[in-house]
């Protein structure tokens, strides 16, 4: 979906193309960050990656609902800078909570399958918003349906933490 940010800025906002680069470039720089800053939060603050993870993506919903009305430079700037920070977040989340789901004897396997099916994901994705643009000539479509891929993900995601904390139960019984 971040692919579709320099289109938007230079053929819906009348940016420049440097300033859509220079915008890529903050996503990016932030996204470093944020892969960074997740393990001093989980490390040395002691936060849930549960939690963390679920933070991640409800403000990826809100960045991605944002982003098609950040008309301006000053506008867009923070908000893709938000955007990259839950995003590199998200991604270095995949591999502890995988584990944490799985336990560690198997996570080399589920980690491999994840790996699989997200390579799959990151391949189709933007051939699919460029359908979806292509389609509707609309980007609030694309970063609409980003975010909906995301909401779709919290939503799986809680009824996985649900499910095992069932299972704890019934195994402390």
């Amino acid at each position: 979906m971040y692919t579709f940010v320099p289109p938007l800025c230079v053929w819906s906002f009348g940016m420049s193309k440097q300033t859509a680069a220079l915008l890529m470039l903050f996503l990016g720089l932030f996204a470093t960050i944020g892969e960074l800053l997740l393990g001093v939060f989980i490390d040395f603050f002691h936060f849930s990656s549960n939690k963390l993870y679920i933070f991640s993506l409800v403000v990826h919903v809100v960045t991605a609902i944002l982003i098609p009305h950040c008309n301006r430079f000053e506008y867009m700037a923070p908000v893709v800078s938000v955007f990259g920070f839950v995003d590199g977040m998200s991604v270095s989340l995949r591999l502890i909570l995988t584990t944490e789901i799985v336990g560690l004897e198997h996570s080399t396997k589920a980690f491999s399958v994840l790996s699989f099916f997200c390579g799959i994901l990151f391949s189709a994705s933007p051939p699919i918003y460029g359908l979806v643009f292509d389609t509707t000539q609309s980007f609030l479509a694309v970063f609409y349906g980003g975010g909906a891929c995301s909401l779709i993900a919290i939503i799986f995601f809680m009824l996985i933490m649900y499910r095992n904390k069932i299972h704890e139960k019934r195994l402390q019984k």
